[in-house]
């Protein structure tokens, strides 16, 4: 994922970490690019950032209701519009 223009980005596996609160406003100040990832063959759209050589992306599908998507965003009831750190992906 070195190419960070391209518009879609594939993975297989991907591992996330919640952003601490002081981040999250500091990236809201930021501007973020929207993008679309396939996670084993599901594509979803999210909001994309680099920060300090560190990956962001934040959830703006709140009809998502998939596994897969709640799993990467670490998902629940009371928060559905949230900014996670990738930190390992293949």
């Amino acid at each position: 994922m070195n190419n960070y223009t391209q518009d879609i980005f594939y993975f297989n596996d991907i591992k996330t970490v919640n952003v601490n609160d002081n981040l999250i406003k500091k990236l809201q100040n930021q501007q973020w690019y929207r993008k679309k990832i396939v996670f084993n063959n599901e594509i979803f759209s999210i909001n994309f950032i680099i920060n300090d050589e560190r990956i962001f992306i934040q959830s703006i599908d709140n009809n998502n209701n998939t596994v897969k998507y709640k799993s990467i965003f670490n998902l629940n009831l009371m928060n559905n519009d949230k900014i996670v750190e990738i930190i390992d992906y293949y």
